[in-house]
């Protein structure tokens, strides 16, 4: 669902609860780096603000991260998936209740091409992060991103649309910009 313009992207969500949170995978593993605070998964995030979503999560029909304002499975498509149970992926269960202060969003585009690689048609953004901020200074970051890992730790964490989805509550992972 690529935006063709990024003005008015989740106005209505602020001063709403985040009522619930769904994760899914694609892969068979996803990386828990600290239970309530830091993972990496590869299929997306679903959140629900008092009946308004937000979803962020792999387009199977453009092989990227994309947005969506329905569902997961607009976005996932054909693609084989399945919902990590909140016992085994807990991050952001303490987020739930709490009213949405801001988002703030960062933008790629794309544009499709023509035989002769000509651009066609208007630009489509994808977001490659948003962070939600909640009330009582609390944060939800969501980033398309390419990483290592080092000593158990997340490294050379940097934004690529193709890889995998940042998920950490209470602390902004600072991600090299490589757009």
């Amino acid at each position: 669902m690529a935006l063709e313009q990024t003005e008015g992207f989740g106005l209505t969500l602020p001063g709403k609860r985040l009522t619930y949170i769904q994760f899914y995978n694609v892969n068979e593993n996803y990386f828990v780096f600290h239970p309530q605070s830091l993972a990496v998964i590869d299929g997306g995030v679903e959140l629900d603000f008092e009946g308004q979503k937000l979803v962020i999560g792999w387009n199977s029909e453009r092989a990227l991260f994309d947005v969506d304002t329905n569902s997961i499975k607009h976005l996932l498509g054909e693609e084989n998936h399945y919902q990590i149970e909140s016992a085994d992926l807990r991050i952001g269960q303490s987020l739930i209740g709490l009213m949405l202060i801001s988002l703030e969003p960062k933008w790629n585009w794309f544009q499709d091409t023509n035989d002769e690689m000509e651009p066609i048609g208007p630009k489509h953004y994808i977001p490659m992060e948003v962070i939600l901020r909640f009330e009582n200074g609390h944060t939800f970051q969501i980033a398309a991103i390419q990483y290592e890992i080092e000593d158990r730790k997340l490294s050379n964490v940097s934004y690529d649309c193709y890889n995998e989805l940042l998920l950490s509550v209470d602390q902004i992972i600072p991600i090299e910009n490589t757009l």
